[in-house]
């Protein structure tokens, strides 16, 4: 299901391009028919003893304005980040342990991060005295991930009277409100990563090993990103004659991000020595963004203030609407490092084993397959956002008229 929503903005960015075609079509066609309509009869014209019409000269006030206009911007935006959607986790591999074995049961994982593998986790520290659960990441890969800060914005529009009330615009707009982790995921990340150090540490001090060392580490970057918009629309001038003249606005556009996305990897270790050492590597990665390239309804208004006949300040507030389509996603490698020996640790509870084997899986209980062998995670999607999303923009322009 997640992969058929993966491949929707496709059909939305053809959707919403073809949207703005369609806008700025009808406009340049209004603009045709005004240019080839016949000129009304001057009413200020008289007709002498001859029939010959003579013009009289037309007041200043009614002096055709210049019909292109130029708009340079910039201002402040804000998202309204909402967090409604649904997530899933991967599920657990092969079983490890035969019936015949008196353990309990044992399934490979890619990580001991999150979903099964810290449930097996968990398992074994509950039967062990004075040993912590390891505060899994399942929260912060099935919940919104990041939102989009406050920031700036700037832009620029180029736009056409089609008639003396209305315009049509083409607008391109960048804001600068970085998509960072919420405060939730980046707490519950590290949480996860200090809780790798504490419960292993406490699993392992349980067996009869030497030389152990656990670490976790966390890398990334918590915020990145921008967006840019491009968008076709028509604005509605009450007082075009003004020099104080109130606008509405109304379209369509495309809303992409640019840049990377903010990211998580957490890379947990642990060696110790049996006979010969044992090594064991975890490695994940938490991509998290609002959903990429996106169709959006425009609607906003303002002011035009003009400072003379071709030049003025423009005031506008602009809101664009578009489905909410955040995503969480994550990568897991796990590895063993192979070395000579070839038998297992196997720590044990009621319910379930964890097997650690640097050997290759061999028939019978020596050379069983490690717990943390699992098939490697790539791309795998935990969150999907649902309902709608508002970006809302503040500006102060300043056009020239042409």
């Amino acid at each position: 299901m997640y992969k058929q929503i993966l491949t929707a903005p496709n059909f939305r960015k053809a959707l919403g391009l073809g949207a703005v075609f369609a806008l700025l079509g009808v406009a340049a066609i209004a603009s045709a028919q005004i240019r080839l309509a016949p000129p009304p009869p001057d009413a200020g014209a008289s007709t002498g003893a001859t029939g010959t019409t003579t013009a009289r000269p037309a007041p200043a006030s009614l002096a055709r304005r210049p019909r292109w206009t130029v708009e340079f911007r910039g201002g402040f935006g804000l998202s309204t980040n909402p967090t409604s959607g649904s997530g899933q986790l991967p599920s657990g591999g092969n079983f490890i342990l035969s019936p015949e074995f008196s353990f309990g049961q044992a399934q490979a994982v890619s990580s001991w991060f999150f979903g099964n593998g810290a449930s097996q986790l968990n398992s074994i520290a509950a039967s062990l005295p004075n040993v912590p659960s390891l505060p899994a990441l399942d929260p912060v890969l099935t919940a919104l991930g990041a939102t989009r800060r406050a920031g700036g914005s700037m832009g620029f529009t180029i736009g056409r009277d089609i008639s003396e009330h209305v315009r049509a615009d083409l607008n391109v707009d960048a804001t600068f409100e970085a998509l960072s982790m919420t405060s939730a995921a980046s707490s519950g990340i590290d949480a996860t990563r200090s809780g790798f150090v504490n419960t292993w540490q406490g699993v392992l001090d349980s067996s009869p090993i030497t030389g152990l060392a656990v670490t976790a580490t966390r890398t990334g970057a918590a915020s990145a990103g921008r967006q840019v918009q491009v968008s076709g629309t028509l604005t509605y001038r009450f007082r075009p004659r003004s020099s104080f003249d109130p606008f509405v606005t109304y379209g369509v556009g495309l809303l992409a991000n640019t840049g990377s996305t903010p990211s998580a990897t957490l890379t947990g270790n642990f060696q110790f020595t049996i006979v010969g050492p044992y090594t064991e590597s975890d490695l994940v990665t938490i991509h998290a963004s609002d959903g990429g390239s996106r169709y959006v309804g425009v609607i906003g208004g303002g002011i035009d203030k003009d400072l003379s006949a071709h030049s003025g300040l423009r005031f506008a507030a602009r809101l664009s609407i578009g489905a909410n389509r955040a995503e969480t996603t994550i990568d897991a490698n796990p590895t063993n490092q192979i070395s000579w020996v070839s038998n297992e640790l196997l720590i044990s509870s009621s319910t379930t084993t964890i097997v650690i084997n640097n050997g290759p899986p061999a028939p019978g209980l020596y050379g069983l397959q490690s717990t943390l062998s699992g098939k490697p995670v790539s791309g795998f999607l935990t969150f999907v956002g649902s309902g709608i999303r508002v970006e809302s923009t503040l500006t102060v322009g300043y056009f020239i008229r042409f």
